[in-house]
């Protein structure tokens, strides 16, 4: 039998959602930053940090302050596994670095696409709950082609959207099409913005600045889901008067149960290949 045991620092209602299904597995785990108190252990076998792990240097909680990396890591026996989501290659060479091996739950394609999934699925219950509106006859430019615009696409058109995708991939358009959404390319897109209601930017990297942004309607809203700090110039934006938002973490945030789920089924499976019957990764 494996004994193992596991720090699970920091998160949101998702690893709240995870805890009882990890704690079935053959390992002790005890939390910090989850509302369960603080642990009196040291010398850890792991690391579970939450989806992203980090957050301008600091692990996000659920409750309390957020954790500084570098005193966590002390907590852990050398060597021991870091295992979270979202690192940034900087973040991932500098727990290396320290002697610890890391595993990145989103290098794990299944966990992808059925986070994307949840995303999208989330969308509309944000757009409704948070801002009173409803997809049917709204026109949405979705920006991006990668698996959260493929889960975005079909969504929104079955709540009665008119989606415009709008990337640089003509494969990835190709797709758009064939879910039955208009396309234009990337570079090609001042009629769409000028007649969005929705905008919904899913590419981290700059593809809404200043001159995309005033082509938009005053009423347009725009959402950014890509990673931080998104695709969106939010201070020209703002000079515009126009409402933009970075909306990370929407599986957490209105499905946790179900995310929670997903990465539990992620984590037992990367803790069952690391701690093998006999204790050590060959």
């Amino acid at each position: 039998m494996i004994c193992k045991t596991l720090l699970a620092a920091g998160g949101d209602r998702r690893q709240l959602a995870l805890l009882p299904l990890l704690r079935r597995g053959p390992w002790r785990l005890d939390t910090l930053g989850l509302g369960e108190g603080e642990p009196s252990g040291f010398s850890y076998d792991g690391l579970l940090l939450p989806l992203p792990a980090l957050r301008g240097g600091q692990v996000p909680t659920l409750e309390g302050p957020a954790l500084e990396l570098i005193p966590l890591l002390s907590r852990i026996k050398p060597g021991g596994l870091v295992v979270g989501g979202a690192f940034s290659p900087a973040q991932r060479q500098t727990i290396q670095s320290l002697g610890y091996p890391v595993e990145d739950v989103m290098d794990r394609e299944t966990l992808v696409w059925e986070n994307a999934k949840l995303t999208a699925q989330a969308v509309p219950v944000l757009l409704g709950m948070k801002d009173g509106m409803f997809l049917k006859g709204k026109r949405v430019l979705v920006l991006g082609g990668g698996r959260v615009a493929g889960a975005l696409w079909p969504v929104l058109k079955e709540r009665g959207a008119t989606v415009t995708a709008a990337a640089r991939n003509p494969d990835q358009l190709s797709l758009a099409e064939q879910a039955g959404a208009e396309v234009v390319f990337l570079d090609r897109m001042d009629s769409a913005l000028e007649q969005a209601d929705l905008v919904i930017n899913t590419i981290p990297a700059p593809v809404l600045g200043k001159k995309e942004l005033s082509r938009l309607l005053p009423e347009t809203l725009v959402l950014d889901l890509a990673s931080a700090p998104g695709g969106v110039d939010f201070a020209a934006a703002e000079r515009l008067g126009i409402a933009a938002r970075l909306e990370p973490g929407l599986p957490g945030k209105w499905f946790p149960v179900q995310a929670g789920r997903l990465l539990a089924e992620t984590v037992g499976q990367i803790l069952e290949e690391h701690w093998q019957e006999g204790g050590e990764q060959p």
